[in-house]
């Protein structure tokens, strides 16, 4: 009788093994087809890692699979924000950083400036989603819910960031550093515009980047089932942003 309940018991973890590994690839699946349709416009290009830590853009068909295999094998790819030879964008993105690379403070980072740039955003009514990005920085995503001209995107940084009275000195900042995506109002003699890599990858001089809501602090299981289904929660929370109403707010004339 001992023989045969050790034999269930066996069975059991073989199962219940084989159960939560499927689930974990549909996790990461699921992850991959919804950032396919929150941030890829350009589907023939992606910057693509490599050993000194520098992207360089590949031209290759880009798919959801392509994304999943980056989550899984713990890569990093660049998703560059413009359609391919078009003015074409679906997302707008201010990159935070902490200029100290030994020992960046991203906490002071999020409290001084996420925390007043995020508050005026949600006075504005304005979907987003926080990503730690790894290393030194924090990423605020802003989608729409279609394509829109590259130039209107840029107005829309640009009103942002005048809004926010606490990023006017950022740029003399010592501490802090900001990249604003769109850089530009113009595609011209541009293909594929500029890239920031994609949420949930792996840089190889820091960890996993992450989707936060609200609360900043660092993550250590994030090759868990638990840390993945947090993520894909957020990812299906999240709702992109009807432009026309976010122009209204902003009284951007469009």
């Amino acid at each position: 009788l001992h023989s045969i309940f050790k034999q269930i018991k066996c069975l059991d973890i073989i199962i219940w093994g084989e159960v939560n590994i499927v689930t974990i690839d549909q996790i990461i699946k699921n992850i991959a087809q919804l950032e396919y349709s929150l941030f890829v416009v350009n589907s023939y290009a992606a910057g693509i890692q490599q050993n000194d830590g520098r992207y360089i853009t590949k031209y290759f068909p880009m798919s959801p699979f392509v994304i999943e295999q980056m989550l899984k094998r713990q890569g990093s790819m660049g998703c560059y924000q413009q359609g391919y030879k078009t003015n074409r964008i679906k997302w707008i993105c201010f990159d935070f950083d902490c200029k100290d690379k030994v020992e960046p403070n991203v906490l002071s980072l999020y409290n001084q400036c996420i925390v007043p740039f995020i508050q005026m955003l949600d006075e504005f009514e304005i979907n987003y989603m926080l990503e730690f990005s790894g290393r030194r920085g924090i990423h605020v995503w802003i989608t729409f819910d279609k394509l829109i001209a590259k130039e209107l995107g840029y107005r829309i940084v640009c009103k942002l960031e005048q809004c926010c009275p606490a990023l006017y000195g950022i740029m003399e900042s010592k501490e802090w550093g900001l990249d604003r995506f769109p850089a530009t109002d113009s595609s011209r003699n541009n293909i594929v515009g500029k890239q920031v890599k994609f949420p949930l990858s792996c840089h190889m001089s820091g960890d996993r980047s992450f989707f936060f809501t609200r609360v900043f602090q660092k993550k250590d299981d994030t090759e868990s089932e638990k840390f993945f289904q947090e993520q894909l929660t957020i990812l299906e929370d999240y709702k992109p942003n009807d432009v026309e109403k976010v122009t209204n707010r902003l009284g951007i004339d469009i």
